[in-house]
């Protein structure tokens, strides 16, 4: 099974390489705190953009390069300590290039700097920093922050995973059996067991850990979002506005999307219903949101055999796809192995200095795996695609990411779908299909609206177990409906993307990459022939501009209209009723087998 090598990269926190860039790093720090209260010249600031250039690039290899590592072992510290030192050089590199750009947005446009200064690769950044939520805060204001935000937010984020590095889970399979599962282990169990008896044991089980820790769980919650709300208090912002803004979108596109999706929440929720209804059921148990399909087969896809699906779909897009996917894995820059104390899910991670695509994930032969790997090679081709800009010009927005990975995952479906060797792989497919829909719609839809409405709460002080608890029942009876039987009472707890650091409302833009990845598919097929190289030079260059103006030059489209997200809402439409009709087809041949 690939497995990630870090002998190309930095090796460990105590090898020379590591020690080297770490050098270069606090020197170029050292020489930026010198240099920017003075850089008042063409050269000066010059100097002063290629240190920051470098400074940028490297604090952001060194953060995700610790992130790598203490997801392989959460219960090891010191990435963790390390990652929090880290973030504290990050935070004096924004507050220089805060302090240079402020002296740039003073200067006339008649200055004659803007002649002698060579600045075409730093605009896009320029216009992003200087309209940051954080841009307007005096100077000894943003240090303070950004002092707290090292010392005292980071390790929150560090803390949830230990919390959840502690969990140790006794489940019983279906033939009796006892099991003791680790936290990742658990999470694992519902997206790919087949055995019914396990998925429920298992969520049961985790709920009961949940339930005991919950108020440590609430105290870090309410503690990341306070600090965030405090901060955009001093900045006088609307709390929403960040969240738009750190995915280089309007807000007229995220509600026009929105606004799109829940005119359609009755028809989305039939990707839940109609898969209950091929188990004979009226509506789903939460624990089997994630099952794989019920057909009484065991499925175990070797992991050489989904790389080369993946490899294959990908040459639509673009024929050097399979070589490049052959290479991330013999440069040990994949990592898909089941591991104590692993964290749970999976994350594409970036190294912007060493130009490396980092995947991790837990791979366990299921279609649901199979499609995982597929959205996370999707994520590492588009970082590829970018390896020659400079760092100030791959900082890609999520939104944009999720695009990238959740097109790929639909070529996928749909080329496992057309060439299916029998009813059975066809349906499997179709299932996994309406589970990613569900999951990246409806689910994320719960997400957002309770997101929403904690943050409007914790602007009035401190959430308890039971309002938090409230909140998400509210936000999952408007979304799911009757389609489930009951909730899940502590996604708030069991999703991660609440309990980061560097984004907060990553639910959206999950939104954003599959109905957007729908509508583009759409686009593929009433123009094959010209479509790849138009969504090469789409991701190209989403590090150089806002997502509105993206799609605006490449694609023509207006995404502050609802046009582009109803097609995309009705291409799923039509795959559910694929599905329903190959279900009928199913149940019927079953039947008459059995007479």
């Amino acid at each position: 099974m690939p497995a990630w090598d870090f002998r190309s990269s930095y090796g460990g926190l105590t090898s020379q390489a590591y020690r080297k860039a770490r050098q270069r790093l606090e020197a170029d720090i050292h020489i930026l705190s010198g240099l920017v209260p003075n850089a008042k010249d063409a050269v000066s600031i010059s100097i002063a953009l290629e240190h920051l250039a470098e400074v940028f690039s490297l604090t952001d290899s060194l953060i995700g390069y610790c992130r790598c590592l203490s997801a392989i072992d959460t219960r090891e510290q010191e990435a963790a300590k390390e990652r929090v030192r880290l973030w504290e050089i990050h935070s004096r590199y924004y507050e220089l290039i805060t302090g240079l750009f402020h002296r740039l947005t003073e200067l006339k446009k008649s200055d004659p700097i803007w002649k002698e200064l060579d600045f075409s690769k730093w605009e896009w950044l320029f216009e992003r920093v200087s309209s940051r939520w954080s841009f307007s805060l005096s100077p000894r204001a943003l240090q303070l922050l950004y002092e707290l935000k090292a010392s005292n937010f980071v390790p929150c984020s560090d803390l949830y995973h230990s919390v959840n590095s502690h969990l140790v889970a006794t489940v019983r399979t279906m033939d009796g059996l006892t099991k003791h599962q680790s936290h990742s282990q658990c999470i694992a169990v519902l997206k790919t067991s087949e055995d019914p008896k396990l998925r429920q044991s298992t969520f049961a089980a985790l709920n009961e850990y949940y339930s005991q820790n919950a108020y440590l769980y609430a105290s870090i919650f309410n503690m990341l979002t306070g600090f965030r709300l405090k901060g955009f208090e001093f900045a006088q912002m609307d709390f929403m506005a960040p969240a738009y803004w750190q995915n280089a979108v309007s807000s007229e596109a995220v509600d026009a999307l929105m606004t799109a999706v829940r005119a359609n929440r009755h028809m989305l929720r039939k990707s839940v219903i109609s898969r209950a209804l091929f188990t004979g059921r009226s509506a789903m148990d939460v624990w089997d949101l994630n099952a794989p399909a019920p057909l009484r087969r065991e499925i175990h896809i070797p992991y050489e055999e989904a790389l080369d699906k993946i490899k294959e779909v990908g040459k639509v897009l673009d024929e050097r796809i399979p070589e490049t996917f052959e290479l991330f894995v013999e440069k040990g820059w994949v990592e898909v192995r089941q591991l104590p104390g692993k964290q749970n899910g999976a994350f594409f991670q970036g190294i912007l200095s060493l130009n490396e695509p980092r995947i991790f994930s837990t791979y366990l032969g299921s279609f649901a795996s199979m499609s995982q790997q597929a959205i996370m090679y999707g994520h590492a081709w588009h970082f590829w695609l970018q390896r020659e800009l400079p760092a100030q010009e791959r900082k890609i927005p999520r939104a944009l990411m999720e695009v990238a990975g959740h097109f790929f995952a639909l070529l996928l479906f749909e080329e496992i779908q057309e060439k299916a060797a029998s009813m059975e792989e066809k349906l499997e497919a179709l299932w996994q299909e309406l589970t990613f829909i569900s999951n990246y719609v409806i689910n994320m839809g719960v997400r957002f609206d309770f997101e929403r409405s904690f943050f409007e709460e914790r602007r009035k002080g401190v959430l308890s177990v039971t309002k938090i608890s409230n909140l998400l029942s509210e936000a999952w009876q408007a979304w799911y409906g009757e389609s489930t039987a009951g909730i899940d009472p502590y996604l708030w707890i069991n999703r991660g993307q609440f309990y980061k650091i560097d984004d907060y409302f990553y639910n959206y833009p999950y939104i954003f990459g599959t109905v957007c990845a729908y509508g583009l598919s759409e686009i593929r097929h009433r123009m094959p022939e010209v479509f790849p190289k138009i969504y090469s030079d789409f991701l190209f260059n989403s590090g150089r501009m806002s997502v509105d103006d993206l799609f605006k030059k490449f694609f023509k489209i207006d995404i502050t209209q609802p046009e582009f997200w109803e097609s995309g809402l009705k291409a799923m439409e039509r795959k559910i009723s694929v599905f329903e009709a190959e279900a009928r087809k199913y149940s019927e041949k079953a039947v008459m087998e059995n007479t």
